[in-house]
């Protein structure tokens, strides 16, 4: 399988029949996806359902939109002679999410004859009863759902926006804001511009997730406001103030197990920027900024990071050349960092080969180089040359 062409994102055309002209792969995916999908409305352990979910995750990012097909259209029958399905797999997903799937429901309410007629549970805000395993699957599997059809995933996201929304109020655990707004903002990410109906509904669960007890919430809450900016700058940019009033916080963090929530504080700043610069106060929000460089757990973060400050040189940022030498020695981290892709330190380079060039920067980036650290400068020194 590790062997069949790559599917775009997005990109619905190919059929399993493409990827794999022998039909072999169409027919296990064909077999395979209907039992898991079968397993999701019929299983009654949530157990077994948390792995099907699971399973269905892994065979989707490996084959993409296509592997849904056969299960994404009413009709669908596991096997030749069995009952036509009436749900889709989309469906399946969704009825989890209400916490509606045999799995989800107690044995009075799967067999209502045992108590004389059975009750119809309360769709409680305040319900707990569901397996925090299982959901966090479920909540993976949404953000797989998004990640493979991009774009097209606005033909059904409406339904699980408002599905997952109960999961983020307060009166919820907090385990439960934190997958609920941590799936919000890969929704939103793998869906780009065409999320941003959605955008108005999330900022409001976002604001008040920056200032939840819960540091798995705040981490989750940071990584979704550089989301949303980069979703819908327009949108986001009045709440800006907020945003980073909200962060700001963040940023005093010293403990070891608080160090990636501030690295994704670190990174929302970074979208912020480049999604609007014009709204970010940065001669506030950079000496901040730059302070929490290099980041210390969260190195995923590291290309967001620093492809802001590649735009800031870019710019020649008058906030930004005011900090020196603070923003150079920021600089030469990013040559040195993880996860930064060799063009984002292009930028950088040649950014700094612009100040050092220049006639109205060249002897205050020579100052510059002069203070800074000798193993620092020795570095700066290779790059710009």
């Amino acid at each position: 399988l590790e062997a069949l062409p790559k599917y775009t994102p997005g990109e619905l055309s190919p059929t399993l029949e493409a990827l794999d002209p022998s039909g072999v792969v169409a027919h296990v995916t064909t077999t395979v996806m209907k039992c898991l999908v079968s397993c999701l409305l019929e299983e009654t352990s949530k157990e077994v359902v948390a792995v099907a979910c699971e399973a269905l995750q892994a065979t989707l990012e490996l084959l993409g939109p296509a592997a849904l097909a056969p299960v994404m259209t009413p009709g669908w029958a596991l096997s030749a002679g069995s009952e036509p399905c009436p749900l889709t797999a989309a469906s399946a997903v969704l009825q989890l999410l209400h916490e509606k799937a045999p799995a989800q429901l107690t044995p009075s309410e799967l067999s209502p004859q045992a108590d004389g007629g059975g009750a119809e549970r309360e769709d409680d805000d305040k319900n707990e009863d569901h397996d925090n395993v299982l959901m966090d699957q479920v909540a993976d599997l949404v953000g797989a759902l998004a990640r493979v059809f991009g774009t097209a995933f606005s033909n059904l996201s409406a339904e699980f926006f408002d599905a997952m929304m109960k999961f983020a109020k307060t009166s919820r655990p907090s385990s439960d804001r934190a997958m609920a707004i941590g799936c919000f903002a890969e929704m939103l990410q793998f869906m780009g511009a065409s999320g941003a109906p959605h955008v108005a509904a999330v900022i409001p669960v976002v604001e008040a997730g920056l200032h939840d007890p819960s540091p798995a919430v705040r981490r989750n809450s940071a990584f979704a406001v550089g989301i949303l900016a980069s979703a819908a700058p327009t949108a986001v940019a009045p709440h800006y103030p907020a945003f980073l009033a909200g962060l700001r916080p963040l940023f005093d963090l010293t403990h070891e197990s608080d160090l990636a929530l501030k690295d994704n504080a670190a990174s929302a700043v970074a979208r912020l920027v480049l999604a609007a610069p014009g709204a970010v106060p940065l001669s506030q929000v950079l000496p901040v900024f730059l302070d929490a460089l290099p980041l210390k757990a969260d190195l995923i973060e590291n290309e967001n990071v620093y492809t802001c400050l590649a735009f800031l040189y870019e710019a020649r940022h008058p906030d930004l050349l005011a900090l020196f030498p603070k923003a150079a020695l920021a600089a030469a981290h990013a040559f040195t960092a993880e996860e930064v892709s060799d063009n984002t330190k292009a930028r950088v380079r040649s950014g700094l080969r612009v100040l050092a060039a220049a006639p109205e920067t060249a002897q205050a980036f020579a100052d510059v180089l002069s203070k800074l650290p000798p193993e620092a400068a020795s570095l700066l020194q290779k790059v710009i040359q």
